[in-house]
């Protein structure tokens, strides 16, 4: 029984020593190949949790609108954009907590500043293979297309609230209504469908 304790270990050493032999020489190569395609990252160079969340606040202020009947209103839907390469990486509990550190800062900052939003604060992770590193960018989500044809409406002026009025549509006379795509032959004027 002693001679089983003493030979264990020994064997136990012998299949370690290649395995490990074998994990050094792997990564060594697996380095040397990332830092020829550039894909290496410096810690020093990378942001931080505190410069994403930092410049997410500068975001968030900048996309603020003032409205005369609502107050201030910030951007309450948050896309965290993240590189191709590194999401694929990333364990999801790594990336869920990242998540929430990032939403939690950006509550405290829309109360903080006493800013309003048009529906509850929410997150979404996106992979972005245009992105280096991690990025986030303030949306007003669903809110957004209405809020836009609000500034359109500003811009335009009284013209935009008449029913039916489109933007680009041409403007039609009441006394003359052509078909759009009618041969030159079926009415009189042929110069509109050209």
């Amino acid at each position: 029984m002693s001679d089983d304790k003493e030979s264990s270990p020994d064997r136990r050493r012998t299949t370690i020593l290649p395995e490990r032999f074998m994990r050094r020489v792997l990564e060594g190569v697996g380095d040397v190949v990332d830092r020829k395609l550039g894909r290496t990252v410096d810690p020093r160079t990378a942001p931080s949790t505190d410069q994403l969340i930092q410049r997410m606040n500068a975001l968030i202020d900048q996309r603020v609108r003032n409205d005369k009947a609502r107050g201030r209103i910030a951007p309450h839907h948050l896309k965290l954009k993240v590189e191709w390469g590194k999401y694929n990486e990333t364990p999801p509990e790594v990336a869920k907590r990242l998540e929430a550190e990032v939403l939690a800062a950006a509550i405290d900052h829309i109360n903080d500043n006493r800013y309003r939003t048009l529906a509850a604060m929410s997150i979404e992770t996106d992979v972005d293979i245009f992105t280096k590193g991690i990025a986030v960018e303030p949306t007003f989500g669903e809110f957004e297309e209405e809020l836009r044809l609000e500034d359109l409406e500003r811009q335009l002026g009284p013209q935009m609230k008449q029913p039916g009025a489109m933007i680009g549509a041409p403007q039609s006379s009441p006394q003359t209504s052509w078909p759009l795509c009618a041969s030159a032959v079926e009415h009189e004027n042929p110069g509109i469908c050209r």
